[in-house]
């Protein structure tokens, strides 16, 4: 397909193969897309791509001096907010800003699994060689969606196995409704919520006992939309 010819030679048949397809134009436009399709945004815009595919090439495919390209784009300082996040890193980032303890006796921790099937990302099970889908439209299903916030309430509400989030040590310093509300955004997404989504939720929590309703006020901040965005 490609016009050339190998020579035999067993193994060197097969090297010589994957050097030529590494060196291939396509190979180093390929490998910019992904890149920026994964730190960027869903439609990485021709320019970035073609600068990556360039570095990629001028480099023989040095993935160090490739990310540093990329990483000082003015379109990846221009990103955040710009990527769904896939479920697994959607998992992984709640249970890093809870502050989520793992103690999985036995091995046990096909509650986890469970999560993470619901949700369409258990790693290393994607069968086609080209990976997880990186784009919004793939994961942002309503069963999905739902998976997500089904997750986000077990977690706050130590219905995990094996896992547990200490929320009264992450609201140790609020008062009230809005200190309540405001301080789980800040903790869980670096900022406080828009105020359409504050207002419902602080008068959610006025409608309830503070001190048991801080877990559904931590997993809808962690089910909304907000930090499904990274």
């Amino acid at each position: 397909m490609l016009g050339l010819h190998i020579s035999e030679g067993g193994e060197n048949e097969g090297l010589q193969l994957l050097d030529m397809l590494a060196a291939h134009p396509n190979t180093a436009l390929i490998i910019g897309e992904k890149l920026a399709r994964r730190f960027i945004t869903d439609r990485p815009s021709a320019a970035i791509v073609t600068s990556l595919a360039t570095v990629f090439t001028e480099s023989n495919g040095d993935i160090r001096t490739i990310l540093r390209t990329l990483f000082s784009s003015e379109e990846f300082k221009a990103s955040a907010g710009q990527k769904f996040k896939r479920p697994l890193d959607f998992f992984i980032s709640a249970m890093r800003v809870t502050g989520a303890q793992v103690n999985l006796e036995n091995r046990r921790s096909e509650q986890i699994q469970q999560h993470l099937r619901f949700m369409g990302q258990i790693p290393f099970t994607w069968t086609p060689p080209n990976g997880f889908p990186d784009v919004l439209d793939h994961w942002s299903t309503t069963s999905g969606l739902l998976a997500r916030w089904n997750f986000s309430l077990s977690l706050t509400f130590g219905h995990i196995r094996g896992v547990s989030v200490n929320l009264p040590a992450l609201t140790q310093d609020a008062g009230s409704a809005e200190d309540v509300v405001d301080v789980l955004s800040i903790r869980f997404m670096g900022d406080i919520l828009p105020d359409d989504a504050r207002d419902i939720l602080v008068d959610f929590t006025l409608q309830n006992n503070l001190d048991k309703v801080i877990p559904s006020v931590a997993g809808l901040i962690l089910g909304s939309p907000h930090f499904q965005l990274r």
